[in-house]
């Protein structure tokens, strides 16, 4: 009976396995490599789910290997590591059935992971530059195209004294790039975290798996936790600065993104609560007014009532919010 299981677990490894390496294979064309980087980790998790942790070791190996005959080594070890490391995100969702903001952020990290792994092998195989030496070659190719850049806005009419875009990349320095990678990383790790979280949800639901489903816009509320998190690494970062580390500005910038990014969607949240429940305003006319506030500077001020809700819970989301707590001792 086990040996049977064992076949059987194995025979289903391996089909998971053949599909994993044309979805990688899709990844070189355009278009498809959006749908190969949303498909692959949810296949790695199912070889996880139906083949258990020792076939999923296995399939890493055997994957790597048949990317890497069928296109090249480089390719195939990147790949297959970005699809794995976001395969564990998923595996962790199906396996410890945590809340919903546990899973979010373990897949952005396991993205953010597999993303930065993927980029220093390439660089260290495909280029003969360090790290800091590719940053530099980078910010020197940006300069050397802005001329033409510039003549060409100015051709077609454009303002490029007050293109905030091209002031940007004029004064752009490695040192300054170097600060904006880890925010620039955390952005598309929680985007790509999003977007995956959602569409495997609707796949593991149709499979019969099981994960705690992201909750609705007006259901977020920003997590106490993360702007502490946020605050300290901030603290961090200028206790860096301040002892003569530069760089401990892009610690310091991280901080401050996440303590933003945290208040703005638990702001955004309230909002559309207050908008869906109270004045009960239509969807379409609800993600109007969220697209225009999230586009003009009252994006502050919301950032700062979804700080304000993060502690008073005004919502009643949780039980141990301050709006409770001090409402229930009034009662009393």
């Amino acid at each position: 009976m086990n040996t049977m299981m064992k076949t059987n677990k194995l025979v289903t490894t391996s089909m998971l396995v053949a599909l994993l390496a044309v979805f990688s294979l899709l990844g070189t064309l355009p278009f498809f490599n959006t749908i190969s980087l949303v498909v692959a980790p949810i296949i790695v998790a199912l070889i996880y789910h139906r083949g258990g942790r020792n076939n999923t070791i296995l399939s890493f190996v055997a994957t790597t290997i048949l990317v890497t005959v069928l296109t090249d080594p480089i390719y195939g070890i990147t790949m297959t590591i970005l699809n794995y490391s976001m395969g564990v995100g998923l595996v962790y969702m199906i396996s410890k059935k945590k809340g919903p903001l546990a899973n979010f952020v373990v897949l952005a990290l396991a993205i953010a992971v597999g993303i930065t792994a993927m980029f220093l092998i390439e660089i260290r195989f495909l280029t003969d530059y360090t790290l800091m030496e590719y940053i530099e070659v980078f910010v020197m190719d940006i300069k050397n195209a802005l001329p033409s850049i510039l003549e060409q806005v100015e051709s077609l009419g454009g303002n490029v004294e007050d293109n905030a875009a091209l002031i940007f990349f004029t004064n752009l320095t490695v040192k300054g790039l170097i600060m904006l990678l880890p925010s620039v990383l955390l952005m598309y790790a929680m985007i790509s975290a999003a977007f995956v979280y959602k569409v495997s949800q609707v796949v593991f639901k149709r499979l019969g798996i099981y994960v705690t489903p992201l909750p609705r816009l007006s259901e977020i509320k920003s997590n106490m936790y993360l702007i502490m998190g946020s605050l300290f690494l901030s603290m961090i970062g200028i206790l860096l600065v301040y002892i003569g580390f530069d760089y401990g500005e892009a610690l310091m910038s991280l901080g401050n993104n996440i303590f933003s990014i945290t208040g703005i969607i638990g702001g955004m949240s309230l909002l559309s609560y207050l908008m869906e429940v109270k004045l009960k305003y239509p969807t379409v006319f609800r993600i109007v007014i969220l697209f225009f506030i999230f586009g003009s500077s009252l994006v502050s001020f919301i950032a700062i009532a979804g700080i304000i809700d993060s502690a008073f819970d005004f919502r009643k989301l949780t039980d141990n919010g301050l709006y409770s707590l001090l409402k229930s001792r009034q009662q009393q």
